[in-house]
């Protein structure tokens, strides 16, 4: 057996596969191939945990998993510096061209499709570290830009894309660099141009399009966003993240019909991934749908439990005047964390709506052991008290600060400056 051979059968190789038995299978063909170092992951969750805490070399990944599929690890390896050049090789059942165009967005090595044997395994594996370990002069120069714009090296950066470019004179890739090392200098217009060029030059270039909404985004320009977005969901109608940000454009733009079946598109790819549905949950929430928000909510706590989910539906219910439904859901929260005193506060917010004034005033005093500073909670034990002794009550409270009808509750959280969480259920930091 060569050197080079014998040195291969040693690497690391994280394999993740949410069925038992095709772990197994997989790992007694690395085995019969001569490689001893197989970690096995479960799922995507799992899988990335391992890859994060243990040196890996490759990494065999099924396509279907729960909570965190085979693409969606791929696009969190890509994504990380540290991991975007590890080779990674993908295992689906068939051979969807929907899927594929979806795996190429985020640069899969390679594809094995159910059924294959351990010398179809054994060839894919050697052709991917054979193309990683030798890679085009054109790749090394791409791979050296990505290293300088990662230290602020600009000026090296764009001198390693020109000889890239030099070697590849029409390549939509490298022009994509040029426009991610041009934005990243703060030269919007250049990288505007370079990114066109891109579409010009390969108009299925998703990645290119996916940059091109991200520009349009932060200059504003939102229907430019919206149509560049609509045109790449026609090519790969398969990318949850993008199809999140463009339902809440089309939201944005009153185009309510069409954010619902984006959105329904978006969760249906990632229905294992309890943060696109909180995300639409969220776009719903901020556009007064409420219903439709605690659907989305409803979803995402079906797949993990998350206080800070449980917190937005809450919300959601409350507008609804579901106090009870409300009620019930910051318990559930609270029963994972029993010390956030803004689920205390919201809390007692539903209590003291449902017009439950004593059950309110005890869970803002909870609040306000927990945090004496908590202005808003303060306000609020006032108001509460004021009720209690026989002053506004409930109804006459909301009925005063809700004269236009319909409009946010003064402790709308989800509308004001004044609420500890954000939009997104992060604590502001302001």
């Amino acid at each position: 057996m060569a050197e080079k051979e014998v040195k291969s059968r040693k690497l690391k190789i994280v394999i993740a596969d949410d069925v038992a038995n095709m772990r197994k299978t997989l790992k007694s063909m690395l085995h019969s191939l001569g490689y001893r170092s197989v970690l096995e992951a479960n799922d995507g969750d799992s899988a990335l945990a391992q890859i994060r805490t243990n040196p890996t070399d490759i990494v065999v990944c099924d396509w279907n998993m729960p909570r965190m599929s085979g693409v969606e690890l791929l696009t969190e390896v890509r994504d990380d510096p540290r991991m975007r050049d590890m080779p990674f090789i993908m295992i689906t059942a068939e051979s969807d061209e929907a899927q594929i165009v979806r795996a190429a967005e985020e640069d899969v090595d390679g594809y094995l499709i159910k059924p294959f044997v351990a010398n179809t395994l054994e060839k894919k594996i050697s052709s991917v570290l054979e193309k990683r370990a030798n890679p085009p002069p054109v790749e090394v120069h791409l791979r050296m830009a990505l290293v300088y714009v990662d230290n602020g090296m600009f000026s090296d950066a764009l001198a390693e894309l020109d000889r890239a470019r030099g070697l590849l004179p029409e390549s939509a890739r490298i022009e994509l660099a040029y426009s991610k090392v041009y934005e990243r200098k703060g030269d919007a217009k250049q990288a505007e141009k370079a990114i066109r060029s891109a579409m010009v030059l390969n108009p299925r270039y998703l990645k290119a399009y996916n940059y091109m909404a991200e520009m349009q985004v932060k200059a504003g320009d939102e229907s430019g966003a919206l149509e560049t977005l609509t045109s790449a969901a026609r090519l790969s109608p398969n990318n949850p993240k993008r199809l999140v940000t463009l339902g809440k454009i089309q939201l944005k733009h009153g185009r309510m019909e069409e954010a619902k079946k984006t959105f329904s598109n978006a969760m249906a790819n990632l229905t294992h991934d309890k943060g696109v549905h909180a995300e639409i949950g969220e776009a719903y929430l901020a556009n007064g749908q409420e219903d439709l928000a605690i659907e989305a909510f409803g979803k995402s706590l079906e797949i993990a439990k998350d206080v800070r989910v449980y917190n937005r539906l809450g919300i959601a219910l409350r507008r609804k005047k579901q106090f009870k439904e409300a009620v019930d859901n910051y318990e559930r929260a609270l029963e994972l964390d029993p010390n956030d005193e803004v689920l205390h506060y919201n809390k007692g917010l539903a209590l003291m709506e449902d017009g439950r004034i004593p059950a309110a005033t005890e869970e803002f005093k909870l609040a306000l052991e927990i945090d004496p500073d908590f202005a808003e909670c303060k306000e609020a034990l006032k108001n509460a008290g004021r009720d209690s002794y026989g002053g506004q009550g409930a109804d006459g409270y909301l009925g005063k600060t809700n004269e236009g009808g319909g409009g946010a509750l003064p402790w709308d959280d989800s509308s004001k400056s004044s609420d500890p969480y954000d939009m997104y259920g992060s604590l502001r930091s302001d």
